[in-house]
This record gives structure tokens, C-alpha cells and sequence, in this order.
């Protein structure tokens, strides 16, 4: 008897310890796919403790939910960095000819109430087919054929002084933008090296007869092979003689939409334009069903980097220069000359 109580003991010990065992075993199967992560190399198995999954579990649910918070926080930001910088600046007022390009340049929705200043290659033409259709123009995408034809839109230039200000003052507003260098490589590379576009018989023969040393009778006559540092030259030279006078694509957004000069209430990035668009939208009175077509994918910068490593180090110099403004009032790193050449 005093022989069996042993190892009646270690029976029941091994029966818990089994129980404990397969506890162990089926948390296991059930949460680990949580404790798997991805990383650049493939699965790796990461140990976490449950607090610190609970945490993070909680911390995904509450981006989740305030998603539209960190928008409206984001918009507000960029609002408080605009007019900081605009403040420490004693701006002239702008002239005749600013004006006339500015106004050129703004989209009037007079039932909604909304002006947009539109900066080509920052995503108008998603804006502006989302504009079509709200204006009642089309019932769907699919319809639109050339959502850039001027004579679909009214814009401020249509308006006499009075009810331009008036329009400003109480209208809702908002501008695109884009990191400038990345936005100057989409503008070379639709216009100059998409076959037969307008542009090359428009700029690129005198961009060849300008910068090209012997340039050839079949360049001369298509312009259709100009390569991106004589355009980046050309572009310079364009904006040394009057920034005005710059072709709208590469025309700095601060100058195209002055927000020095506009209290604008949105400032909708082309990097960030899908969470963007929601608060835009919502306060537009779109239907829930409109959301920004994608036209074209969004090019990162370090994906049009190596154009810039062939670019002349004074002529790199002069586009930061050119651009600073940019860089500054809409929160980009401003790049060095360095950087760009590696």
C-alpha cells in the first residue's frame, strides 16, 4: 500500500502534465499565424509574448477606426505648414499677369461650392472626370472622352473681379501637388517620350535646334527624341526668363495655385491621393459610390532617380532652386545635389 501511493502520484502528475501539454499545443495551432511575419527574405518566426500581441492587435483595430482622424489630422498639417511659411515671408501682392494664370487655372463648381486649382501631373485628370461627372456632364468614367477639354468646365478667369473674390473668400478650396522632381520626370516622360504627341512638334524641335550639337534633319523635323537633360536645360532656361511663362506641366505648383495668396482647405498630395480623396469628397457631396479613377500608376521617387544622375551638377543646382518652394511649403525633403548624382 505505501508502494502504490507513489506512484498513484506521479499517474496523476502525468495526466496534468499531458492536459498542460496539449493546451500548449492547440494555443499554439490556433494563433500561429500571428506569430509568423513576412520579411524581404520570406516567413520568418518571431516570439511575441500575448501582451504584446494584444497590443498590437488593438493598436491595428484603432488605425482602422481613426483612419479618417489621422486624414483630417494630416490635412490640418499640411493647412499649418503652408501658412507658416507663407508668414515669414513678405509676399507682394500678385500681378495682372499671376492673376490671369491663376484664375486660368481654377475649376468653379458653383452648385457645390468647391474651387479646385489644378497642377498637371499631380492627378487631374482623375479629378477632373470626378468633376464631370458631378457637374453632370457624363453619368460614368467610361463616357468621358477627353476629360483636359477646357469647354466642359467654367473657371474663375470667366468671372468678373467681384465674383471671383466672392468665390474665393466663401468657396471651398483645394489644390493637388507632387514631390517636384519625380512630377518634372512624368511631364518629360508623357510628353516626350510618348510616340507622336503634340508636344514634340511643339517643343521638342526647338529644344533639338537649341541644345543639340549637329542635330540630325529627322530630329530636327519630329522633335521626337529629345533626351532629358535638354529638356531639363530648356526648362531652365524657360523659368530663368519668367517662371509665367513655363508650360503649366512643369510650372512649379506654388506658382500655378499660390497658396501664399489662397487660403486653400485642402491640400491633397498625389503620393497619398486615395485618403486624400475621402474627406474631399465627402465635403463635395459626392454620392458614396464616386471614388478617384486610377489613370496611372504612381511613380515613386527613387523610381525616376537614375534620370538625374546624368544631369550636369550646375544644372541639378538650379532645379533645387527652381522647385524650392515646393519642396518647403509641401513637407518634402529637399534633395541634395549629391544625392541626386549617386
Amino acid at each position: 500500500l505505501t508502494l502504490m501511493q507513489p506512484l498513484r502520484r506521479a499517474s496523476v502528475l502525468l495526466s496534468v502534465l499531458s492536459v498542460i501539454s496539449i493546451g500548449i499545443v492547440a494555443t499554439f495551432l490556433r494563433y500561429w499565424p500571428s506569430l509568423i511575419y513576412r520579411s524581404d527574405d520570406g516567413l520568418r518566426l518571431r516570439v511575441r509574448d500575448s501582451a504584446v500581441l494584444l497590443a498590437t492587435t488593438r493598436g491595428q483595430n484603432s488605425s482602422r477606426l481613426s483612419g479618417s482622424d489621422d486624414v483630417n489630422h494630416r490635412f490640418t498639417e499640411r493647412r499649418m505648414l503652408v501658412k507658416k511659411l507663407c508668414s515669414s515671408h513678405q509676399l507682394p501682392h500678385l500681378s495682372e499677369r499671376q492673376q490671369h494664370y491663376f484664375f486660368k487655372s481654377v475649376i468653379v463648381d458653383d452648385e457645390r461650392r468647391f474651387l479646385y486649382c489644378f497642377v498637371p501631373k499631380t492627378g487631374c485628370t482623375s479629378w477632373r472626370s470626378v468633376l464631370l461627372i458631378l457637374l453632370g456632364k457624363v453619368k460614368s468614367f467610361d463616357e468621358i472622352e477627353d476629360p483636359h477639354n477646357r469647354t466642359q468646365y467654367r473657371f474663375l478667369s470667366d468671372y468678373p473681379e467681384e465674383e471671383r473674390q466672392k468665390r474665393l473668400r466663401h468657396y471651398t478650396k483645394f489644390m493637388t501637388y507632387r514631390e517636384p522632381l519625380t512630377r518634372l520626370v512624368s511631364a518629360y516622360c508623357d510628353k516626350f517620350r510618348t510616340p507622336g504627341h503634340k508636344y514634340q512638334m511643339r517643343y521638342g524641335s526647338r529644344i533639338i535646334s537649341r541644345y543639340r550639337s549637329h542635330p540630325s534633319n529627322y530630329s530636327l523635323g519630329n522633335g521626337s527624341n529629345v533626351t532629358f537633360e535638354e529638356f531639363v536645360h530648356f526648362v531652365l532656361d524657360t523659368a530663368h526668363k519668367n517662371q509665367m511663362s513655363m508650360d503649366p506641366h512643369w510650372r512649379p505648383a506654388s506658382v500655378v495655385c499660390q497658396p501664399c495668396s489662397t487660403d486653400y482647405d485642402y491640400y491633397s498630395a498625389l503620393e497619398t491621393m486615395d485618403e486624400d480623396s475621402l474627406p474631399i469628397l465627402k465635403a463635395m457631396g459626392a454620392p458614396g459610390f464616386l471614388n478617384l479613377p486610377h489613370k496611372h500608376s504612381v511613380p515613386r521617387p527613387m523610381d525616376t532617380k537614375h534620370f538625374y544622375t546624368q544631369i550636369p551638377r550646375q544644372y541639378l543646382q538650379k532645379l533645387l532652386e527652381l522647385y524650392e518652394d515646393d519642396f518647403l511649403l509641401f513637407g518634402y525633403d529637399v534633395p541634395t545635389v549629391d544625392s541626386l548624382m549617386v
